[in-house]
């Protein structure tokens, strides 16, 4: 009976583990890599030609955290959510670069996000 049990608990876990695994590599694939030029703009945190990794997913953005998204201009940049608005049901944020002494001077909406980084290298 007791082998039973074992049995019925190593298989259970190595479902589990599988079950697992493969979610783990369901997130991998929506990992997007990035090697924006460097302006400096993020220092010291990231360094010119550091390759970034970001999920494409716009719907967990908190301040603090770093996104990349296309600005006003459409140039690709990476900063930090500095603040968020609602304006007419609608989030936006405000950006700006760690090593800058002032905000972005475009607000962010969803549909400009590129993803939330996760990684720096």
């Amino acid at each position: 009976m007791k082998n039973k049990i074992l049995i019925c608990i190593l298989i259970s876990t190595l479902i589990l583990i599988s079950s697992c695994s493969h979610e783990a590599k369901e997130k991998i694939k929506e990992v997007n890599v990035y090697k924006p030029e460097g302006s400096g703009s993020m220092l010291p945190l990231i360094q010119p030609n550091s390759k970034i990794y970001a999920i494409g997913n716009s719907s967990n953005i908190n301040t603090g955290d770093i996104i990349i998204f296309r600005s006003c201009e459409n140039d690709l940049i990476v900063h930090r959510i500095y603040s968020m608005l609602k304006i007419q049901e609608k989030i936006y944020y405000i950006t700006k670069g760690d090593f800058n002494k002032v905000i972005d001077n475009c607000l962010i909406s969803n549909e400009m996000i590129e993803g939330k980084v996760i990684r720096i290298e």
